[in-house]
């Protein structure tokens, strides 16, 4: 074989298919104490995230408490009474709140 012969051979090569897929190379898998440093993270994220959902709830907790004391809460209001035309309009159009 001449060299053009061999240069011509090392070039074609069968593209990938379904049935011959690419091989990639293999990689040196993370270290176990790697894992286990990301996980400890990950536990101290969760963990603080916790503690300002708790913190925050209980400022909405405190909120909520002044607003019923404080007089602005929606509760006690008291409704309208309807006309009999209205309660029947509301009724026909059923619209009517349980």
């Amino acid at each position: 074989m001449t060299e053009n012969e061999n240069e011509q051979e090392e070039e074609v090569s069968p593209p990938p298919s379904p049935a011959n897929p690419p091989v990639a190379e293999p990689t040196d898998p993370p270290k176990s104490t790697e894992l286990i440093d990301n996980a400890n993270n990950a536990a101290d994220r969760m963990e603080k995230a916790a503690e300002r959902l708790e913190k925050a709830n209980s400022k909405n907790e405190a909120l909520q408490v002044e607003k019923t004391l404080g007089g602005t809460a929606d509760a006690g209001q008291g409704q309208q009474e309807e006309t009999p035309a209205e309660y029947a309009k509301k009724v026909m159009a059923n619209d009517l709140k349980t």
